[in-house]
């Protein structure tokens, strides 16, 4: 009786843990998406077609505004 308890709290808790596990690689994929956002809203004059190169789209940063705020 005692040892199928054990193992019964055993399997619960490998579950538990399964479930954490997944909703931390959520969490941190979510993370990323967010920071990610946050990277390109924090520097707008990267996404500026005026120092992009249209061929290529390479950054010419030998512009004056390049990495300023538009």
């Amino acid at each position: 009786m005692f040892i199928e308890q054990l193992k019964n709290e055993r399997e619960s808790f490998a579950d538990e843990r399964r479930d954490y596990v997944k909703k931390l690689v959520t969490f941190n994929y979510r993370v990323g998406e967010l920071e990610t956002r946050l990277l390109q809203i924090g520097s707008p004059g990267v996404l500026d077609s005026s120092i992009m190169d249209p061929a290529n789209g390479v950054v010419d940063d030998s512009d004056e505004s390049f990495g300023r705020p538009v």
